[in-house]
């Protein structure tokens, strides 16, 4: 459930009608800094148990959409256990950089941004959500830039309409190819780790741990997907 933000008038009535214990977690815009984590973090830490809510159980999705919150991002992002992950809000932190109006190229203005925060969110342990793609008629536009999203490192991304679905879901799903290959990446190092061999090869490429952790971590995925 998506509140306003701390600071605003209405947040703490937000947090008052929708602590209930079908509540899984909050989504809260135009984080800045540790302390609008920790705002957040005692009041439901005082709401949970008067509302029969087990505590500790409502996370928090915290959308950062300012400069000052990206370069915060990390301290945010590991501020509290009930974070699961950091949102990027790309149209206010357009706006205060002073970005083109409209998106062009894969929204390359912001790969530094999008980068460190992927980075930021990682190094937290938390997903991290890329921002819309405002223009829902522009499909192809969606579509590279979803796969963008997923090349640098997210692991979803926002939606403003229900036709880009299923574009989402496709960039963010690995394919079938991608988890065949990963399977016999994972095949090959498993055989010749039994063989006792050192160096291990396979396409062409030097297997080693990280690669075959990537690999696993991409069947893990499909098959967590395909569950759903």
């Amino acid at each position: 459930m998506r509140i306003n933000a701390v600071g605003h008038e209405r947040m703490h009535a937000d947090v008052e009608h929708v602590i209930r214990p079908s509540l899984d977690g909050l989504a809260v815009p135009k984080v800045e800094t540790p302390e609008h984590v920790k705002i957040v973090e005692r009041i439901l830490d005082e709401r949970e148990p008067k509302m029969g809510v087990p505590p500790g159980s409502v996370r928090l999705l915290l959308a950062l959409e300012s400069p000052k919150g990206l370069f915060n991002a990390y301290t945010i992002a590991s501020s509290s256990p009930r974070v699961i992950g950091l949102m990027f809000g790309a149209e206010d932190f357009s706006r205060e950089l002073s970005l083109p109006l409209r998106r062009e190229g894969e929204a390359t203005d912001l790969i530094y941004a999008r980068s460190f925060f992927v980075t930021a969110a990682a190094a937290a342990h938390v997903q991290s959500v890329d921002g819309v793609w405002p223009n829902f008629q522009d499909v192809e536009g969606l579509r590279k830039f979803a796969l963008q999203s997923r090349r640098l490192g997210f692991s979803g991304m926002s939606l403003i309409h229900p036709t880009q679905i299923e574009e989402v879901n496709r960039a963010f799903t690995p394919t079938a190819e991608e988890v065949d290959y990963c399977r016999r990446v994972v095949q090959a190092f498993d055989d010749a780790r039994a063989r006792g061999e050192g160096a291990i090869a396979f396409g062409g490429q030097l297997l080693d741990m990280p690669i075959v952790d990537r690999a696993r971590q991409t069947i893990a995925l499909a098959e967590s997907l395909a569950t759903k």
